[in-house]
Parts: structure tokens; C-alpha cells; sequence
């Protein structure tokens, strides 16, 4: 444990570096400013200023991890959950599964200016429960706002005010992963063709709630995997001042066609903006990594094995290969927070995939960084039989996994059609917020 501070400390004093960098850059102080949803293609979906300081206490004696330079030192130390809006009993459960979750992540909700930048009930179930939060924050409410328009200042004020919420809230030490997916087509502020105004607002966001007394904010950067069509990601990226931690979400999942759990790893490790193009970036920017969200795949699915599912999602189900692999790569790199979707369609961990949760609790458990070591050089066999994880086509209700001892519901909100591309079928998105919960009712 003494290394998991050692190694947060070393993330904050490199946050406060560049925060420095940042105020002496841009002195520009502008006065101010949830259900599942849309994915997006999965051809789809930190820095070392504190390292003298972890260095001095290894040279007194104290036993850091030894799994290598820019390394997590457990895969457990850098692990959260998403569980569903304000859910804290359902990561509670995950605790007990694997000794200790760090990070909780949960979203604003963007049904307008007044939900974003007052999360008060999402406060109130957060408050006390002794996680380290990680905030989705929207660049932009469901309708009726722009990139441009924010690139102005026009918003700030609101972002003045969540941050006064958050800090208020006993939460102004927590992550924030602004615009998350900007390189996806289903959020309000998809960023194609608008490289320099989302890159103009992020750092007008940034400044404002950097303006707020008391706050201690880092701030991750998060496209999606996969070759978008969005350009070169490098257009989108708002300068080191800005962003304290580079993020990339991960599913287990393709269109059509599935390779198999060893292919399709190889193909998230090479692909264009894939995992090596993470750790290549980050590296370059000097900054942590994040695996904001990382999970299995649904749709047609069978234990990691080969899978033809044409127009629609095919996945490797429950994937135990996927998830070691995934957890190998944690402790090889300098990963801030890895979040696991246990929520919705096809949760991680959950009873419903005992082949992943097995893995998931001897990877992620406390013991993890022999036990992954270990295991990471076996290939995982999958069994004889197939499993398939339907996609609801549409949905007002979502049940939290079994695991959670009390179903939370979200305040009611008000929700903006979301049009999937021409090369997709129409599909009726629930009746609430349809951003945060999450994008798992289409992908193309």
C-alpha cells in the first residue's frame, strides 16, 4: 500500500507541475461556466516529475514495486468501477471480490447547462464512501450548444460552477474525463472537422475550473479506440498544460466479425490509435496512461472464440484471455486508473461471465501482481460451449448485476434523439439522459 501513495503522489506533484506551466502560459482567466447511448465504429474506442521523489524513498529502503520503469505496481492499485448512476453498493461488491477498488467513476448528466454543473444527488451518494472519484464530465448539454461556441468562453460559467459544486462536495482532488470519446460521432460535442475549437474549449474548461479555490482537478484526455476517421488525434490534443492523463477505452468487440481472443488482442495492441499507440503517446507527452473504460464486448459472443455476426456486434463474450491480457498490460505501464464497465449489457465483473470474473478476481485481486505475472505467458481455453449476449434493442430500465445489494435510480431527465449514420439501422435509445450510461446500443 505504501507504494500505491507513493506512486499517487508521484501523479500529483506531476499534475501541480504542469498546472504551473499552464497559469504562466495563460494567464487568460475567462469568468464563468444517463443510460446507455450510441458507440461508434471499433475498428473503434502519466509524466516524471515525481520520480526523484519515489527514487530518494527507494534509495532509503523502502520496498517500491520492482515490475519495472513507468510500471503500475498491482493492477489492483490503479483499479476502478463504473457500476450505474450513484451505485457505491454495487462497487462495494467488487471490493469484496478483489480486497480493494480505488477509483469509482460516475457522469454528470447532460441534459442541460443546470444538470452538468450541479451534480448535487450524485454528490450525495458519492459523499463518504471513500473512493477516489473520476468524473465524465459533458463539454456540451444534449442540445442547443456548440464547440465553437464554447471556444469563445461563453460556457465557462458553468464549469466555474461544477467546479465549486465539486470542490464544496469534498471531491476537488477528482479525475476529470472532460468530452470523453470526442473521436466517436454520438456525443453533442463530436469533434470531426473541429480540431482547433474543441482543443480552444477544452483549455477554456480547464482554466475555469482551475480558477476555483481549493481545487487539486487533474484532467484526462480520452478518445476511443480505432481509426475514427477523425484525422490524426494529435490535431485534438489540448498541450500538456492541460491534460494530466492520457485515456483510451477499450471493448472487446468488433462489427461483423470477431477474430478470436488472441487476433483481436494483437489487433488492439497495433491497430491505428491502439493500446501501442497509447503508451507511444503518452510516453512522447509524458504523461500517465488511463483506461477510463475497459470491459467485454456484447452482442454474439463465444468464450473468446472466432465469431461471424454480419450487421451486427460480434465480441469475444466472456473472454477470460481478454481480461489477463488487459491486466498484463496495466503492470507493464504507467497506468493511472483502469475502470471496468460493470454495468448494462455485458458487465465485468458479473456471475453472468464466471470465466472473466474468475480471471478478473486472480488478476485484479491484491495478490495480482505475482498471480498476473504468472499467467500472463499461459493461453486461457475456452470452453466447449458458446454464450450469447443480446443487446436490447431498446430499453427504459436497466438492472444493476447481481452483485449490488440495492437498485439506485438516476433522477428523471429529459432525452434528444440521437441519429445513427446511414450505414446503420435505426435504434430507439432509452428514455433517459442517453449519454453517460452509456453507448453499447449500437455500434457500426
Amino acid at each position: 500500500m505504501l507504494s500505491v501513495s507513493l506512486r499517487l503522489l508521484s501523479v500529483a506533484i506531476k499534475m501541480k507541475a504542469s498546472r504551473i506551466t499552464g497559469a504562466v502560459r495563460n494567464a487568460d482567466w475567462a469568468f464563468p461556466g444517463v443510460s446507455e447511448v450510441t458507440g461508434g465504429p471499433l475498428a473503434v474506442k502519466w509524466r516524471r516529475a515525481g520520480c526523484a521523489l519515489i527514487l530518494a524513498c527507494a534509495g532509503i529502503g523502502i520496498g517500491l514495486s520492482t515490475t519495472g520503469a513507468g510500471a503500475s505496481s498491482t493492477p489492483n492499485s490503479v483499479l476502478g468501477v463504473y457500476a450505474g448512476p450513484g451505485n457505491s453498493s454495487a462497487i462495494s461488491a467488487v471490493d469484496t471480490l478483489v480486497g480493494h477498488v480505488h477509483y469509482a467513476m460516475d457522469f454528470t448528466q447532460g441534459t442541460s447547462w443546470a444538470t452538468i454543473s450541479n451534480p448535487g444527488w450524485l454528490l450525495s451518494r458519492w459523499d463518504g464512501t471513500g473512493y477516489q472519484m473520476i468524473w465524465g464530465v459533458d463539454m456540451l448539454p444534449n442540445s442547443g450548444a456548440s464547440l465553437a461556441a464554447g471556444a469563445t468562453g461563453l460556457y465557462n460559467q458553468y464549469y466555474v460552477s461544477l467546479a465549486d459544486a465539486l470542490v464544496a462536495g469534498g471531491q476537488g482532488n477528482s479525475i476529470i474525463r472532460l468530452g470523453w470519446e470526442f473521436n466517436g460521432g454520438w456525443f453533442p460535442w463530436a469533434a470531426k472537422g473541429q480540431a482547433q475549437d474543441f482543443v480552444t474549449y477544452w483549455q477554456q474548461i480547464v482554466d475555469s475550473m482551475r480558477s476555483v479555490p481549493g481545487e487539486s482537478f487533474q484532467f484526462e484526455w480520452n478518445p476511443t479506440r480505432g481509426d475514427l476517421g477523425v484525422g490524426n488525434l494529435a490535431n485534438f490534443y489540448p498541450g500538456d498544460a492541460y491534460v494530466d492523463i492520457i485515456g483510451l477505452d477499450v471493448y472487446d468487440i468488433e462489427w461483423a466479425t470477431y477474430p478470436g481472443a488472441q487476433a483481436e488482442w494483437q489487433h488492439m495492441l497495433t491497430q491505428t490509435y491502439g493500446l501501442d499507440w497509447l503508451a507511444s503517446f503518452a510516453s512522447e507527452h509524458n504523461k500517465p496512461v488511463a483506461f477510463p473504460e475497459w470491459g467485454l464486448g456484447w452482442g454474439k459472443g463465444d468464450n473468446g472464440a472466432p465469431v461471424s455476426n454480419p450487421g451486427g456486434e460480434a465480441s469475444g463474450g466472456d473472454n477470460a484471455y481478454f481480461v489477463q491480457q488487459m491486466a498484463q498490460w496495466i503492470l507493464n505501464h504507467d497506468v493511472s486508473n483502469a475502470v471496468a464497465w460493470d454495468y448494462g449489457s455485458n458487465p465485468l465483473p458479473s456471475t453472468t461471465n464466471p470465466l472473466s470474473q474468475a480471471t478478473f478476481a486472480q488478476s485484479f485481486g491484491l495478490s495480482s501482481a505475482e498471480t498476473t505475472t504468472t499467467t500472463s505467458s499461459t493461453t486461457t481455453s475456452e470452453p466447449a460451449t458458446s454464450t450469447t449476449t443480446s443487446e436490447p434493442a431498446t430499453s427504459t430500465t436497466t438492472t444493476q448485476p447481481a452483485t449490488s445489494t440495492t437498485t439506485t435510480t438516476q433522477p428523471a431527465t429529459s432525452t434528444t434523439p440521437t441519429t445513427q449514420p446511414a450505414t446503420s439501422t435505426t435504434t430507439t435509445l432509452p428514455t433517459t439522459d442517453p449519454r453517460p450510461r452509456h453507448h453499447h446500443y449500437w455500434w457500426w
